[in-house]
């Protein structure tokens, strides 16, 4: 019979009851044994709620339950995530004074983290960190990381960051600061969120616009986050600490989809121009030096305002401060250029001038001329059409469809088919362009994603401070080396 009970896996529920049946009629006396095999057999079941029934069932009948029926039960609870259970049976080991295993702390973290259960995981993690549990993999110091930052809790990632760094010996990169930042702004701490951008330039993680997302989704809510995220940088100068460029780049980005009361017309979003452009000259105030991303923010507000001539102003001031634009300035002006009705011709100027810088437009770059060309009964359109094929870009079906529906390829006025005739010439030139220069462009990110992921040496990292000052850690990491 203890046979049979032995292999739970091997029969079906009502015979492992009728067993137990036999066992009582019988008078028999079941052996620790017996209720492991019997518990065992309900978990296989995937009967674990019977299985925490039973726990209790045997603690009436004054018998203790074995450590491994206790971690059996725990390993399924996690397995099917039912995270608050699974505290509470730890926490019932502890408290019957039974040993338990850094393994138990670990599985009932990583079933805490994945179902979003702070209680747990923080309950966890203060034992790791007690008793000094050093074999914690990384993958779940990354889920302990994201957790931190969708609470806002910045003390417990910057504790995962020690962690990693001293007992891991982890080289930190920008994937482990990330939900530092967004804890901060989680906690509503804009002002310690926007002096983590630089942090993490002085530690060399590099943030970009990417990064700075959740920042700009937070303070765009209305006019008063923006204005309180940019006292916060006023602030930091005020304390003595630099001010990152891409900080002053996310109020820009914010004023662009800000959603405050009255700033709505039809399905779009306002911008708040005078906002953006505030800020923008506060950068010598705060110490700061605009960039080409400074300026494609503040065309990209000139774009959702659809004020060209603001635009060309920050084009010319742009020009003056011998910033390069790059692809996405001459695309942001390309656009802003066609979403005029009355006059597009400077779009094939910043077109060609791109080309002539050796920049490759993009699709979306020749999609918008195009249609802008169609609506306007322009006939270069086709010849766009032409050159976005010479690029070896693949034409959307909803272009084609435009051609066949507005007839685009009719001939135009005298002055379309002139501009026509001298963008012809530039097309042909075009087929002529670069194209070799794809590859140096791929190599140079190539070489920018490989600077990007350059890891940040962890044994220069001093943690013996303490986790409370989260000034000290800031600074600490600041000062953290890249590895090369």
């Amino acid at each position: 019979m203890q046979t049979v009970i032995m292999s739970p896996g091997n029969q079906p529920a009502h015979l492992r009851e009728l067993i137990f049946d036999m066992i009582e009629k019988d008078w028999l006396q079941p052996t620790i044994v017996t209720y492991d095999n019997y518990l065992t057999a309900l978990l296989v079941n995937g009967e674990i709620e019977r299985g925490i029934d039973f726990i209790d069932i045997l603690k009436n009948k004054g018998i203790q339950p074995t450590v491994t029926m206790y971690e059996n039960l725990m390993k399924k609870i996690c397995y099917f995530e039912w995270p608050e259970e699974a505290l509470a049976l730890l926490k019932r080991m502890e408290a019957e004074n039974l040993p338990t295993y850094s393994s138990m702390y670990y599985d009932v973290l990583r079933c805490s983290a994945d179902q979003d259960y702070l209680d747990g995981l923080i309950y966890c993690w203060e034992k790791i960190i007690e008793e000094r549990y050093l074999d914690l993999d990384e993958g779940a110091c990354i889920d302990v990381l994201h957790v931190a930052a969708r609470f806002g809790k910045p003390h417990l990632a910057a504790q995962v960051l020690v962690y990693l760094t001293e007992n891991r010996k982890v080289p930190l990169d920008k994937w482990h600061l990330e939900p530092l930042l967004e804890a901060f702004i989680n906690d509503n701490d804009i002002k310690q969120a926007m002096d983590m951008l630089s942090v993490m330039t002085a530690a060399g993680a590099k943030p970009n616009s990417k990064t700075a997302l959740p920042i700009v989704a937070a303070i765009s809510k209305n006019v008063e986050s923006i204005d309180k995220a940019y006292y916060s940088l006023e602030e930091l100068v005020k304390d003595g600490k630099k001010v990152d460029v891409l900080a002053l780049n996310t109020i820009i980005n914010a004023c662009r989809f800000v959603n405050g009361s009255g700033n709505k017309y039809g399905n779009r979003t306002k911008p708040d121009i005078h906002r953006a452009v505030e800020t923008y000259k506060s950068a010598e105030k705060l110490g700061v030096n605009p960039d080409v991303h400074t300026f494609n923010a503040l065309l990209g507000v000139c774009f959702s305002a659809q004020h060209r001539e603001l635009g060309q102003q920050f084009w010319t001031e742009m020009q003056r401060a011998g910033i390069q634009p790059d692809s996405e300035s001459y695309r942001r002006m390309i656009y802003l250029c066609c979403s005029t009705d009355y006059d597009y011709e400077d779009a094939f100027v910043y077109l060609e001038e791109m080309k002539a810088q050796n920049i490759l437009p993009s699709s979306t770059i020749y999609e918008k001329i195009i249609k802008t060309c169609v609506n306007h009964n322009d006939s270069r359109a086709k010849l766009a059409l032409e050159e976005m094929e010479n690029f070896g870009y693949t034409i959307p079906k909803d272009i084609r469809i435009l051609f066949e529906n507005n007839g685009a390829n009719r001939t135009g006025s005298n002055r379309e088919m002139g501009n026509a005739n001298d963008f012809q010439q530039k097309t042909v030139a075009s087929r002529d362009f670069d194209f070799d220069f794809r590859s140096g462009m791929n190599d140079r990110l190539n070489k920018s994603k490989t600077d990007d992921e350059t890891s940040l040496k962890s044994d220069t990292f001093n943690a013996d401070n303490e986790l409370n000052d989260l000034d000290s850690f800031l600074s600490a990491l600041t000062k953290m080396k890249i590895k090369k």
